[in-house]
């Protein structure tokens, strides 16, 4: 039986709320990850296709 912590990846990133989308981009060049942390709770978690889709989003708009 596998235990999670045997595939489980290092520890990801943590960042607030009001970080900017250029530190996340940043992050996510070596991460899979960000988490969002906010008083020691996580608040949310932000991978590559979440940049992707505010980027659809923004361009889409443009159109």
């Amino acid at each position: 039986e596998v235990k999670v912590k045997e595939v489980m990846e290092e520890p990801f990133p943590t960042v607030p709320p009001d970080a900017t989308l250029p530190i996340i981009i940043h992050l996510l060049q070596r991460y899979q990850a960000v988490l969002i942390v906010e008083r020691g709770e996580v608040k949310g978690i932000i991978t590559n296709t979440d940049i992707g889709k505010v980027f659809i989003l923004r361009f889409s708009k443009k159109i």
